[in-house]
């Protein structure tokens, strides 16, 4: 029973072992062949006139017939006779089922004969099986999850994780081999192959393997075509607007250390990739990406409005289903269509500068994009020369709006610099609003030192410390800027606010995708105009103080679009509802699963029960002796390790006499000619059952009835 066993596991790991060492030297028939080749081998192994074979023999034998193998194959395609004969496709098939068979066979063979010599040649022979195993799986000790591709392929077809998939191989090779080591090594089924199972088992249930193997979103163009997966930005935090460059939604409380993200000490990685339904240049060279809208002060900073009565034209979660946002004035803008499919957590969706509606689409890939969706937006066509003609916000708003979107801090010195700002336009725009709010532009544009190292956290009011001093004067970033130009604008009466989310430059584009990365991440100011709407009139520093980072790797845009653009009909679109799927097949998996255990309990039973009783329908000594050994196993009385059979009898001689006759009538069985009447033997086993109950309380002995193990421990 155990031989046999092992032969069927051995047979079951030599698949994998044949398929992954020989997968890219030979086809389907060829692979078939190896694995028929290393069962034939396996097989012959056991014979007996094999096994008597000397090492040397052995090992000089397996490397001549590889040799052989090896220049006939080479033959069956250089002999020009062979392709006449069966042509080439025949000589081709020929040489790889040759190949095949002859290669894993003659290996095979003559490593399962010297692994039943030795220890150390079983440990060469289980390490290369594991080895060959597994060698497929190499690439992903790098985080390279998408090979071998035909198990990403097929996890992600069933909505699973590569990393995942992996985990359960792992779990189930391992579990093999370890089994395999107990049966080729022990003479019995030990009881603890069974805990292997369950090892495994709890290994996938208190182990992920999405945490063990989950790479960051991917920073090359390899990561993209090898592999790689989703992970939230910022060791869990969202990313949508705490930006490796710029700052963002995690950034707005400037006087807080722990929410800024500067992204110093990390390369820049992709969050998103942004499909362009249309052609569409921004007037300033930039994508806005809105996230989120801070027009309320709060006495200190700009935050979202929480009020009914202001408009808040950006999404607060993710919806489910089509959302529509208030649409700006369609005069001067343009409907731009955008598809966005997510490589991280956000906590919104974010649209090119003034969405108008969200719509959820399928996940081409969700083992690569955490989300997808669709987004219109009406973005402006016209650049900053034509805005001068416009009117400053607009006339149907309440009193109380306009003082939402002109409230000031208290400092004087506010008014005062935008006093003096605008003091130096020329007459015929010192009254136009518009040419006032681009004149605090140019003066923040030329006066501000860009760098992220400075942000003025210890100060009551972090705008005003950047705007006057005393220390580091128009020396910060977007967060200080965005407020700055608001704060100067809203002193000078003009309605203005702060957007959130992300600011990619057109070198980001190519073709129709644009690649988002965590550094583009942004906050900007705007003004309101009210023949367009919300306009960015975001601040540009002349003088940056930080190194400029690495452009992105354009080519790895390539990969992120086409996986992006997946057709409609890809299987990767709908993973399974593996919650639906449980609750469909829970009963049918829980009563298989019942009905296995009862089962094996139950033949447990029956083998102990038929050794018990298996002397009264073959009376020979032998099942008499092991009725007794399984009587006294069944109560914890068991032969200790390197202990004679007489041995073992004469210490049990004191209270169980009767056992010391049946083990000399077995002994005197075996090595001589005596035979005892079968009385004497059913009396002293009779005895000996009485000795039992004499000396065993009876809670002890029920408890050892009721064990479906016991007989394994007779020795």
């Amino acid at each position: 029973m155990n031989k046999v066993l092992g032969i069927f596991l051995r047979f079951g790991l030599m698949i994998p072992a044949c398929l992954s060492v020989l997968w890219p030297l030979l086809n389907g028939a060829g692979l078939f062949m190896a694995v028929i080749g290393s069962w034939s081998a396996i097989l012959l192994a056991e014979w007996k006139f094999l096994q008597k074979l000397k090492m040397r023999t052995v090992i000089l034998g397996s490397m001549a017939s590889v040799l052989l193998i090896l220049f006939i194959g080479n033959s069956i395609i250089s002999w020009s006779i062979v392709p006449m004969v069966f042509g080439p496709t025949g000589a081709l098939l020929l040489r790889s089922l040759l190949m095949g068979f002859g290669a894993s066979f003659s290996v095979v063979l003559g490593l399962r004969l010297l692994a039943l010599r030795s220890g150390f040649w079983f440990t060469l022979e289980l390490g290369l099986l594991a080895l060959s195993s597994v060698v497929v799986f190499f690439p992903h000790q790098y985080k390279i999850i998408m090979r071998p591709l035909w198990l990403s392929d097929l996890a992600w077809s069933i909505g699973l994780e590569p990393s995942l998939a992996l985990g359960i191989i792992g779990a189930l090779l391992a579990t093999l081999l370890s089994v395999q080591t107990v049966l080729d090594r022990s003479r019995r089924i030990h009881p603890s192959i069974i805990l292997f199972p369950i090892l495994a088992l709890l290994a996938l249930i208190l182990v992920n393997p999405l945490e063990m193997d989950t790479p960051p979103p991917p920073q090359r163009l390899e990561d993209i075509k090898n592999g790689g997966s989703r992970s939230a930005a910022g060791e869990g935090k969202p990313s949508g607007g705490s930006g490796g460059g710029q700052g963002g939604e995690n950034d707005q409380n400037m006087n807080s250390v722990s929410q800024q993200s500067d992204g110093e000490g990390k390369e820049p990685r992709p969050v998103a990739v942004m499909l362009l339904g249309n052609d569409y240049v921004p007037p300033g060279e930039y994508f806005y990406l809105r996230q989120e809208v801070q027009s309320s002060f709060n006495g200190k900073r700009l935050t979202a409005p929480s009020t009914s009565d202001i408009v808040y034209d950006a999404f607060r979660g993710f919806p489910s289903t089509e959302t529509m946002l208030s649409e700006p004035p369609s005069e001067h803008r343009v409907n731009v269509l955008t598809d966005i499919a997510l490589l991280t957590e956000h906590t919104t969706p974010f649209g090119l500068e003034s969405p108008l509606s969200y719509l959820p689409t399928v996940n081409p890939r969700p083992g690569r994009f955490v989300r997808t969706y669709r987004m219109t937006s009406m973005s402006l066509d016209v650049g900053f020369e034509h805005f001068l003609k416009f009117n400053i916000g607009r006339p149907d708003w309440t009193k109380e709006e306009w003082e939402h979107y002109t409230t000031v801090p208290e400092n004087e010195e506010y008014k005062k610099l935008a006093e003096s700002i605008i003091a130096d336009l020329p007459e015929e725009f010192k009254d136009n609003l518009v040419a006032q709010a681009f004149a605090v532009k140019l003066f923040l544009d030329e006066r501000t030192q860009y760098t992220m190292s400075e942000r003025h956290e210890k100060a009551a009011d972090p705008t005003a410390e950047f705007l006057f001093g005393p220390e580091k004067q128009f020396t910060g970033y977007c967060v200080h800027t965005s407020h700055a130009a608001a704060f100067l604008w809203r002193a000078l009466g003009i309605p203005s606010r702060i957007g959130v989310g992300y600011a990619v430059s057109m070198e980001q584009q190519k073709g129709g995708a644009v690649l988002i990365m965590d550094q583009d991440a942004h906050s900007w100011p705007e003004i309101y105009i009210e023949e367009l709407g919300w306009v960015v009139v975001d601040i540009a520093p002349e003088t940056m103080l930080d190194e400029a980072g690495e452009p992105p790797d354009l080519e790895m845009l390539d990969a992120l679009e086409e996986l992006a653009r997946a057709a409609p009909d890809s299987q990767f679109r709908k993973p399974i509802d593996w919650n639906a799927l449980w609750k469909e097949w829970k009963p049918t998996i829980l009563g298989t699963i019942a009905f296995l255990l009862m089962s094996a309990v139950l033949s447990l039973y029956v083998r102990k029960i038929r050794r018990r009783v298996s002397y009264r329908f073959d009376p020979s000594p032998y099942w008499f002796y092991m009725s007794a050994l399984d009587l006294l196993a069944e109560n914890g009385l068991i032969r200790r390790y390197g202990e004679s059979r007489e041995g073992f009898a004469g210490r049990l001689a004191d209270d169980y006499p009767s056992f010391q006759g049946l083990t000399w009538i077995q002994l005197e069985a075996v090595l001589g000619d005596g035979m005892s009447p079968r009385p004497e033997r059913q009396s002293l086993l009779h005895r000996l059952s009485k000795e039992v109950s004499e000396n065993i309380p009876l809670w002890r002995r029920m408890l050892g009835l009721l064990n479906p193990f016991s007989p394994f421990s007779s020795k």
